[in-house]
């Protein structure tokens, strides 16, 4: 009689454990949610996602301005060498 009733209470107890153990999950995303979305809209502390992600496209695109100016500096540079070289 012992074993019949662990073979009901078993799997009704590991299913209980499973179905509390993915709603934990769930609701641990849950706030982390909430607790971004109230930093970013109520106390604007936090920028939202679109914004973040506006905000690393211009730093990309700043970046790859800055560099397009480095090589055009290095290239105007030896320009201006091989003119004095040339001029000596």
């Amino acid at each position: 009689m012992g074993t019949d009733i662990g073979d009901i209470v078993g799997p009704l107890a590991t299913n209980h454990i499973r179905t509390s153990t993915q709603w934990a999950k769930a609701q641990v995303e849950e706030q982390k949610r909430l607790v971004g979305e109230y930093l970013s809209e109520e106390l604007h502390v936090a920028p939202s996602q679109v914004e973040a992600n506006a905000f690393y496209d211009e730093i990309d695109t700043i970046k790859l301005k800055v560099d397009r100016l480095g090589a055009r500096i290095q290239a105007l540079g030896s320009t201006i060498n091989k003119q004095r070289e040339n001029t000596q």
